[in-house]
């Protein structure tokens, strides 16, 4: 098939009037091609116009998750938009918007999209539904306490022992706001959820922690994996006044790992496997001094560096992001070109975000010698360089 010929015989029907002909035209073009975006989003609105939504909508979607899987949120974002103006009440294109937004730092946009499933769910009796909505809810602001507290017998009804890092989480920034008393219920929680091993149960809390276990067979039990991480700690359920002694079992945990890293290191006591343990448990500030660790090692460069700008995002400091982005380009490997693109599309929006439109259209431009023709790069590079003077962009006077 000619596309551009088949494209031309689409426009000539819309002329004449025809636009069912001129929509099979169309539609010829997107089945051959469906990376073709554009003419997909020409025949939804083709559709639209035709007074037939039911068929726009499956072309919108599929455009909107193609945007929605390379990363372009914003314009991914604008399709679920669409969607939803003709069916408002579609939860899937609600929750996918909720992410769109929340990748965008639109939070306001995604918990009014998740407070609408949520409530739709409760309506209707859906208890696992909105569960599973409550804990996205807590997720898209962490620092919310009253929300992870209100949250947190649903994120353990979903989630089980996979709740536990999370809400470790949550009793670390109690603890750190004065308020360690109100985690007493997460800590219950966590002793219930975490399952019991055959492995010696911790002894009892002295005054300091007692000497890590250094046998070989603890080194190898504490294989840097979130999951084996808290099932070493037995953590015992325990009566209301006892919860320091499940608190104090979490902590021996990672005492205990940091001592089999001194006993047996190798790949699985590594400083990047210890931080992606800790970063697994919600510690960040645990992890990033091992990530800075590990960025000195040219085998872990790369990956230590992005990892330390996830961190760096979390705390809102965009500077010490872009610094660590700029890192993890130029530790990528030259033979796979799409880590290095994956760190200049990040580092590009990163610089947006601080309103440095100058450094932004540099990367962006880097990232379009890196990643050859493409649309959304060009599209993006004109939308920087209008704000840039000399590139588009006003001059100073």
């Amino acid at each position: 098939m000619d596309r551009d010929e088949t494209l031309r015989r689409a426009e000539r029907l819309l002329r004449e009037n025809r636009p069912e002909a001129a929509a099979e035209q169309y539609a010829r073009v997107v089945a051959s091609t469906p990376g073709d975006l554009a003419t997909a989003n020409a025949l939804g609105d083709l559709y639209v116009r035709m007074g037939r939504p039911d068929l726009a909508v499956p072309i919108y979607l599929q455009v909107a998750e193609a945007f929605h899987r390379e990363g372009f949120y914003a314009r991914a974002a604008a399709y679920y938009r669409k969607i939803l103006k003709h069916e408002p009440g579609s939860e899937p294109v609600l929750l996918h918007l909720a992410d769109a937004c929340h990748a965008q730092r639109l939070d306001v946009e995604a918990r009014g999209c998740l407070l609408a499933v949520l409530g739709a769910r409760q309506r209707r009796g859906d208890s696992t539904g909105a569960d599973e909505v409550a804990v996205c809810l807590a997720d898209l602001d962490p620092d919310d306490l009253e929300l992870a507290l209100a949250s947190a017998p649903a994120r353990a009804r979903v989630q089980g022992a996979q709740a536990i890092p999370a809400l470790q989480a949550a009793v670390s920034a109690l603890e750190r706001a004065g308020r360690a008393a109100d985690g007493a219920p997460l800590l219950r929680l966590m002793a219930i959820l975490t399952p019991p091993v055959a492995a010696t149960p911790p002894a009892e809390p002295q005054a300091s922690h007692p000497a890590p276990d250094s046998s070989p067979a603890s080194a190898s039990r504490l294989a840097p994996q979130a999951s084996s991480l808290f099932a070493v700690a037995r953590v015992p359920e325990v009566a209301p006044e006892g919860e320091a002694d499940a608190r104090w079992a979490l902590d021996a945990v990672f005492a205990r790992l940091r001592h089999a890293a001194h006993q047996a290191p190798g790949p699985a006591t590594s400083p990047l496997a210890l931080a992606t343990t800790y970063l697994a448990a919600g510690l960040d500030a645990d992890a990033r001094p091992l990530l800075e660790a590990a960025v000195a090692d040219a085998a872990t460069r790369q990956r230590a560096a992005w990892l330390l700008a996830d961190v760096c995002e979390r705390q809102r400091q965009l500077s010490d992001a872009a610094r660590w982005l700029e890192c993890a380009s130029e530790a990528a490997d030259p033979s796979d070109p799409a880590l290095r693109l994956a760190a200049l599309e990040r580092l590009g929006d990163v610089f947006e975000r601080l309103h440095e439109p100058v450094r932004a259209l540099q990367v962006w431009r880097e990232a379009r010698a890196v990643a050859g023709p493409s649309a959304d790069l060009d599209d993006r590079i004109a939308r920087v360089a209008a704000a840039v003077p000399g590139e588009g962009g006003p001059f100073p006077r």
